[in-house]
């Protein structure tokens, strides 16, 4: 008990519990509280009793803690980390685990509109991680997801913890509203209960697309997934006809079809490792329009084939080498056989800058008769360097001739950041039509931008604009324009305590890639804080 004494002090220091009239040192932490009283071994703190310890700041009415067995209780916890906001009926902590029941966790700044329900909940507050067991995400009182087992990192975002893809930059909501050529708005990968057969969470995909234009439609989708297997499928109905695509992909088997590319595939397959060396071998049967290859027609029947790939990897302080190369081999029904070669080399340098060069080359005796075992002849050249605010990649096609790329500078201020990025395609004119029908352009652009700093504070607003103008040179079925504006936009952001609500608006005046159209873009979204 005099040792206890002598941990037991009055602390003035600024901040969390070494404010507190009395503060105890633990092998937890420092844990603090306006009153301090005893029941034998047990120090009890009260009167905003606290704890601060690596990783997390724990509040409660009360917090008890056992010298002798170097355990702290505590109920009706609250814990604070750098990105999420704990609440527990009861909890104990032992050495550096909470272990704690009747969890309700949430990103947001102010309340819990957005919330994960759990039974229980063990967190390491020497690493920051935490699993999260029998949880339900709760939109106010709608329950939309259930799972088995959550595990939370400091880094990881609330999508990436259950599992849910992210749209676009940040924490994208799964929701949908724009304008493209006609109003999209529904549920994109939108979570929904499952039983676990899958082991994590399915999502849902109801989209109504593009209103009030001459083709509008409606989209529906399904997916699950989990360990070695995954199930998708979407249907979209419109005006101008049906469109669908699947996958199943489960152990050896794989199915999967799209209408839209005229694919339909079912395949057995098996694979094996060795080192450095992988063989696949498989059977199939499929269908396959060949709408990239008109001059072989539609194609359907049987094939059997293997693949065999090895990878070499090296790694000098911040050099790095990598070498993949394979070959295959497929055999048909009434087809001739199918050979390909290729591989790809690839050098890397990770230090004060980064620099990566990398070479794909393909060689086929004769296009493959399904889209699954086809590896289309390439020779390709690509890299990239990133150097402080300097960003820059290119690649280039050296069966087409074409060369595209990219180069992004970002200067970092108190407020922001301005940005400038040139866009160049060098030997694109004339070769691919475009969503407006007409031929590709050589482009020439540059863009010009302003992205503000992540809305820290509750009911903020920011404004980030850009711009961009190039050079039109026009195609053989019109004059080009010369340098004029390619395109303009604004987006609007407003934090309230949970999430950040976005409206932005583009409009295109010169097309730079092929599904660009001459038109204005409207986009509504909502981003986790």
């Amino acid at each position: 008990m005099a040792l206890l004494f002598l941990w037991v002090s009055l602390a003035w220091a600024q901040g969390g519990c070494t404010d507190k009239p009395y503060t105890l040192e633990t092998p937890q932490g420092i844990a603090g509280g306006g009153n301090l009283d005893y029941d034998g071994e047990v120090a009890i703190f009260s009167d905003g009793a606290c704890l601060d310890t690596q990783g997390l700041k724990l509040t409660a009415p009360e917090l008890r803690y056992d010298q002798a067995a170097g355990v702290l209780q505590a109920q009706e916890i609250e814990v604070q980390t750098a990105r999420y906001h704990f609440w527990a009926q009861t909890g104990r902590i032992e050495g550096q685990i909470l272990l704690a029941e009747g969890i309700r966790v949430t990103t947001c700044r102010c309340g819990d509109d957005l919330r994960v329900l759990s039974q229980s909940m063990r967190f390491d507050t020497a690493t920051g991680e935490a699993v999260l067991e029998r949880s339900e995400l709760q939109f106010h009182t709608l329950g939309l997801a259930q799972f088995q087992e959550l595990k939370v990192t400091p880094q990881s975002s609330l999508l990436e913890i259950l599992g849910l893809p992210s749209r676009g930059s940040g924490d994208s909501l799964p929701l949908r509203a724009d304008f493209d050529q006609g109003f999209n708005v529904g549920l994109q990968d939108f979570p929904v209960k499952t039983d676990q057969k899958f082991g994590i969470a399915s999502s849902l995909t109801l989209v109504l697309l593009n209103l009030g234009s001459p083709d509008p439609g409606l989209g529906l989708g399904m997916a699950a997934e989990g360990t070695d297997r995954q199930g998708r499928a979407y249907f979209e109905v419109r005006a101008s006809g049906l469109k669908s695509r699947s996958l199943v992909q489960d152990g050896p088997i794989l199915f999967l079809h799209n209408t839209e590319d005229g694919h339909y595939g079912f395949r057995l397959r098996q694979a094996w490792e060795l080192g450095g060396w992988g063989l696949e071998v498989y059977g199939q049967i499929a269908r396959d329009e060949n709408y990239l290859y008109p001059q072989m027609g539609p194609q359907q029947g049987l094939a059997t084939g293997s693949e065999l790939r090895y990878r070499y990897a090296a790694r000098e302080g911040p050099f790095g080498l990598e070498f993949q190369p394979f070959a295959g081999i497929a055999l048909y029904d009434r087809w001739p056989t199918y050979l390909v070669f290729g591989g790809s080399l690839e050098g890397r340098y990770s230090g004060e800058f980064s620099l990566g060069l990398r070479y794909d080359w393909s060689t086929e005796n004769r296009p493959g008769r399904f889209w699954l075992e086809r590896h289309p002849a390439t020779q390709k050249i690509s890299g990239d360097l990133a150097y402080l605010g300097l960003t820059a990649r290119a690649s280039g096609d050296l069966l087409a001739n074409e060369l595209v790329g990219a180069v992004r500078y970002g200067l970092r201020e108190p407020f922001g950041e301005l940005w400038a990025q040139y866009n160049f395609c060098v030997g694109c004119y004339g070769k691919v039509t475009r969503s407006d029908g007409l031929e590709d352009i050589e482009r020439r652009e540059l863009q010009l931008g302003f992205i503000p700093n992540p809305l820290s504070c509750t009911d903020s607003f920011s404004l980030a604009p850009s711009i961009g103008v190039g050079y039109d040179y026009g195609t053989t079925q019109r004059p080009g324009t010369g340098w004029g504006l390619t395109r303009a936009g604004l987006e609007l952001r407003y934090a309230d305590c949970c999430v950040v609500w976005k409206v932005g608006y583009q409009y295109i005046f010169i097309p730079q890639t092929p599904d660009e159209t001459v038109a204005g873009k409207f986009i509504f979204g909502l981003e986790l804080r």
